[in-house]
């Protein structure tokens, strides 16, 4: 496995948009939920005066909802790992080098492992990041840190969401080849699993809560919903057997692929 990481460690650590972008997806995140905590807080503070009804709304950076929100809003920063993972790939048969790892010793399986073992760190390096912004945030903005760990199972669901996004993205840069072709199929099919999603929520309740990508956005949902009354919602349990179901099969459909294809 470390020969592996140290492989795939040579290939990027001069690669510029893989640092450009991982520090945008990441770094930016972080900052951007430090000002919309802020700024929020001081809109609070500042209105309450000439408007009593805003001060009784919650602040949803307050503990122990930071970490709901902040994972909410950093889920979006996963397209960005999505789109790094897509030019992970498709570099390797851009530049040839997926073939080039098999002439030198890799076995197909060896080469498919070390581009799980990449999307596995960064989902795990997009985790922390996550877990320090609540940390961080949630006590800047709340008055009592009491309820600091009330919630905290939302770091693990922002993991499993992370691998099915990073996962899917993979997934289509096998299928495309292309970079240019392979992000606009990945947003294509973002945008398409939530209008299906909510189709199937409407006329055949809840399968659309059992999509990869639909079901795993709503175990990290808008920290407002909550105040929609939603009966047809599946448990958190159920959504996560699914996830967990759809990543085992990903994976073996991506080891499976290497196994057999000709990496030309």
């Amino acid at each position: 496995m470390f020969t592996l990481l140290k492989i795939e460690w040579l290939k990027l650590r001069r690669y510029k948009a893989f640092w450009i972008l991982l520090i945008l997806s990441l770094g930016f995140s972080s900052g951007w939920n430090y000002f919309l905590a802020n700024n929020i807080r001081d809109n609070k503070l500042n209105s309450a005066a000439k408007n009593p009804v805003a001060q009784m709304l919650p602040n949803p950076y307050e503990l122990p909802g930071t970490w709901q929100m902040v994972c909410y809003v950093n889920s979006f920063f996963l397209l960005t790992l999505g789109i790094l993972m897509i030019l992970l790939l498709t570099n390797e048969y851009n530049f040839r080098t997926n073939r080039q790892n098999i002439i030198d010793g890799l076995s197909r399986i060896q080469f498919a492992v070390s581009k799980l073992l990449v999307m596995f760190l960064l989902a795990i390096l997009a985790t922390i990041v996550t877990f320090i912004t609540v940390i961080f945030v949630g006590r800047a903005v709340s008055d009592s840190s009491e309820t600091l760990w009330e919630n905290s199972h939302f770091i693990g669901y922002f993991f499993l969401q992370s691998i099915m996004y990073l996962l899917v993205a993979l997934l289509i840069s096998m299928l495309v080849k292309r970079s240019g072709l392979a992000i606009g199929l990945y947003f294509f099919i973002m945008v398409a699993d939530t209008i299906l999603g909510g189709v199937l929520n409407k006329y055949v309740h809840p399968a659309g809560y059992f999509l990869p990508l639909e079901g795993t956005d709503y175990l990290t949902p808008n920290p407002f919903r909550k105040f929609i009354p939603d009966a047809n919602r599946p448990g958190d349990n159920a959504m996560l057997a699914f996830a967990a179901a759809y990543i085992l099969l990903f994976i073996f459909l991506f080891i499976n692929y290497y196994r057999k294809a000709d990496l030309k």
